[in-house]
């Protein structure tokens, strides 16, 4: 996930007219990547708690 933030950044540098919503573009970079952050450490919670090795 982190490549399209990089390739819009990039992508500015070389064509500065490109992009000319780029704050929006991040938040929602950072709106679709926060739950799958969060449904990634969902199974080590339940791994910690209902799992006993």
């Amino acid at each position: 996930m982190p490549i399209f933030p990089i390739m819009a950044v990039i992508e500015m540098f070389v064509d500065s007219s490109s992009h000319s919503l780029f704050p929006f573009e991040f938040i929602l970079y950072a709106v679709y990547t926060i739950p799958v952050i969060i449904g990634a450490y969902i199974p080590q919670g339940i791994q910690k708690y209902f799992v006993k090795a």
